[in-house]
């Protein structure tokens, strides 16, 4: 079954956790790629340069998300695997959380470690205001003067919308665009006007 849509933060978010006096502040963020990611990262460093460790982890695309989890010095396992841990589990895309600690003096063990960390990033992740967006797919062809209209009559009828149309004397170049479960199904239909010539990426 194709998805229609993902989930991803509205705003950037904020979380707090303590545990035996080491304080865990958890920071999300939305983002589009790596390159912003590092750039937070860097302004959070910054902002917290006397934290002892701020471990992160951080999911980017839709289809197959590249992903990275870090535990800056933590013991392995304990920081980023948790915190990308409750990315998945809130089935969150294009996200960054960072977690920012603040030794209190007491040794937690590694087991209290990694809650600690999947807490504070839990707290922060349910601050959040989740957002659901539609996944559109596309694909372009050139339409015959007397077809246009029957190719906007399919769209219509499909759900789906003319997303570009340029006219020239004997025809139009045409994008339409629709959900991604249904962007099959609707070039099927489209394939039945056998004049139409399509863009090489609209048949692969």
């Amino acid at each position: 079954m194709t998805a229609d849509s993902y989930k991803m933060l509205a705003t950037p978010s904020e979380g707090t956790y303590t545990e035996k006096r080491s304080k865990f502040l958890a920071f999300a963020f939305p983002i589009e790629s790596k390159e912003e990611a590092t750039e937070i990262l860097h302004t959070l460093q910054k902002r917290f340069h006397d934290a002892r460790h701020i471990c992160y982890a951080y999911s980017i695309g839709i289809d197959s998300p590249e992903e990275r989890a870090n535990d800056d010095g933590e013991p392995s396992g304990t920081g980023g695997r948790p915190i990308l841990g409750q990315i998945h589990s809130f089935g969150i895309n294009n996200v960054l959380l960072a977690v920012v600690r603040y030794y209190g003096g007491v040794p937690l063990g590694a087991a209290n470690l990694g809650r600690a960390y999947q807490q504070a990033a839990f707290e922060a992740l349910h601050m959040a205001t989740i957002e659901t967006r539609e996944l559109i797919d596309s694909f372009s062809f050139f339409a015959r003067y007397e077809d246009v209209e029957l190719v906007m009559r399919q769209a219509k009828k499909s759900n789906a919308r003319v997303s570009y149309l340029a006219h020239h004397t004997d025809g139009a170049d045409m994008q339409v665009s629709t959900r991604r479960s249904e962007i099959n199904p609707l070039r099927e239909e489209l394939m039945k006007i056998h004049t139409l010539k399509w863009s090489s990426d609209a048949i692969g």
